[in-house]
């Protein structure tokens, strides 16, 4: 137990429970498990470091607090109303809920879930194959590696998939979305899209609004599905199309394939 004021508290050996009073605490739990630590009362912002050691438990209540994993792995963290800075360094599997605010969360490694509230929300993962739940808010959503799935919450979100066989859903909002190595998937929601598909077999289904594309030669074709002839653009020149079916491949002048339009006869 804290007091009332700034509290610096460090704990080893595991299953500790630590609760701090009101205060900017400074906490520590290292070299031992299913530690739990309620950071929770005040609104001063806390600095948390968890590690070597899984399955702990960290609450934080409305701040802007700080929170470090290290080598630890299977935790869940709750970090409450405020703009939380979150990192999780040679970590893996573990579970991250945030309220409102915008947040910088970053990830290493493993198989993460990340819930994040409504806010202008900065999204990290280098390896693993992560699931991120974004809420409302202008967020920026980076993976780097893995086959990662990107529920894109409501507003104006940059989204750049760098590799991997990625999911990415895209909620109301002019969304930017870029994607790299893999065979992707994308939902476009409704609004004014920018779509950059990378090297693969990528498949695009549009909402309403307007869109554009950017068709890269030699990175393979994208499988587009409810383009708006008329209203969807190519930022491409010099490109040149051809009716299959009930389709529309779309080439570039070098006679590479670069998409197939589903649907759509220009």
């Amino acid at each position: 137990m804290g007091t009332p004021g700034d509290d610096m508290i460090s704990a080893s050996g595991g299953k500790t429970t630590i609760f701090p009073s009101t205060g900017k605490d400074d906490l520590t739990v290292f070299q031992g498990g299913n530690n739990t630590i309620f950071a929770n009362e005040g609104n001063q912002g806390d600095r948390v470091s968890v590690g070597m050691g899984s399955n702990n438990t960290v609450y934080t209540g409305v701040g802007d607090d700080v929170i470090t994993v290290f080598e630890s792995n299977e935790n869940l963290i709750f970090a409450g109303e405020g703009d939380n800075q979150i990192s999780l360094v040679k970590s893996d599997n573990n579970q991250i809920f945030v309220g409102a605010g915008d947040d910088t969360i970053s990830t290493e490694r493993g198989d993460n879930e990340i819930f994040a509230g409504d806010g202008d929300d900065f999204i990290t993962t280098l390896f693993g194959d992560n699931i991120i739940y974004m809420g409302a808010g202008d967020d920026r959503i980076t993976t780097k590696f893995g086959d990662n799935v990107i529920f894109a919450g409501a507003g104006d979100n940059l989204i750049d998939a760098q590799s991997g066989n990625n999911k990415i859903y895209a909620g109301t909002g002019n969304d930017q979305i870029t994607t790299g190595l893999g065979d992707d998937l994308i939902f476009a929601g409704v609004g004014n899209n920018f779509i950059s598909a990378g090297i693969g077999n990528d498949t695009v289904f549009l909402g309403s609004g307007i869109d554009e594309f950017l068709l890269l030669e030699g990175e393979g074709a994208v499988t587009i599905h409810g383009f708006q002839s008329g209203q969807d653009v190519f930022q491409n020149n010099e490109l040149s199309f051809t009716v299959s079916g009930n389709s529309t491949l779309v080439f570039a002048e070098s006679g590479d394939i670069l998409a197939t339009l589903i649907d759509v006869q220009l």
